[in-house]
């Protein structure tokens, strides 16, 4: 009887651990999650603050400084609608470093353009561009964090989404601020506009350092688990991916 218990009390110690990792997994997962949507909407805000002011001063448009300020959700509008297949093809953590590391240096030369290029017109559409781009890398962490949180947290999905909205909220509401804090620090009138635009790029590259340490690179994006082919079950190098594709 002795023998039973003990061996009893040893496989409920160890489901208990495992429960406990498990959770554990989770919350870090969901956590990562939000810090990241929090940080992708800060980035898309946070020329807000400022930029309008500056393209006044250039001589803008207000047309021209709007379509500005709408190609970053331009882009994630057209990447998120084939960042399933990206995500399904070379997985969720794959997906993410990808769009965050290519995402860094656009965002960094957001306040070199005015450097680079001379007139406006040449000078609006590399703003418009350079949005565009970071706005296309940027739907790619952003639908992996939510296809993650569908998947991961079906039970509880409610509360979920509403933990994801909020992180979304939150972020759009400091990137201004951000970017206006930044922006009055230099006297330098160079770089007040470049500051701004490197300290956000900062915030990718540290999450593509985070994302391995609570996203595992599962391939998901597909309804059906047995309908996906068999280098969706497995982990697929970079090198196989790009001979595949």
């Amino acid at each position: 009887h002795d023998l039973h218990r003990r061996c009893t009390d040893s496989g409920m110690g160890k489901l208990m651990a495992v429960g406990s990792m498990i959770r554990q997994d989770w919350f870090r997962l969901y956590a990562g999650c939000m810090f990241l949507l929090g940080c992708q909407y800060a980035t898309n805000a946070f020329p807000v603050s400022f930029f309008p002011a500056f393209a006044d001063d250039l001589g803008f448009h207000s047309m021209t400084t709007g379509l500005i300020l709408a190609a970053y959700p331009l882009g994630m509008s057209i990447s998120s609608q084939v960042a399933q297949l990206i995500i399904w093809r070379i997985g969720t953590r794959n997906t993410c470093v990808l769009g965050l590391s290519v995402m860094a240096p656009i965002i960094a030369c957001f306040g070199f353009v005015p450097d680079v290029a001379d007139g406006n017109d040449a000078r609006g559409v590399l703003f418009f561009l350079v949005q565009f781009f970071a706005g296309m890398c940027g739907a790619l962490p952003e639908t992996t964090c939510h296809i993650m949180i569908g998947s991961k947290f079906k039970e509880h999905s409610g509360a979920a989404m509403v933990g994801a909205n909020l992180a979304c909220t939150v972020g759009a509401a400091i990137g201004p601020l951000l970017g206006a804090s930044f922006y009055e620090l230099p006297s330098d009138e160079a770089w007040q506009f470049r500051l701004p635009g490197l300290a956000v790029a900062a915030m990718p590259v540290l999450l593509t350092f985070a994302v391995p340490c609570f996203m595992a690179n599962e391939h998901l994006g597909r309804d059906d688990p047995a309908d996906q082919p068999e280098t969706t079950k497995k982990k697929v190098t970079w090198k196989q991916w790009f001979d595949e594709a």
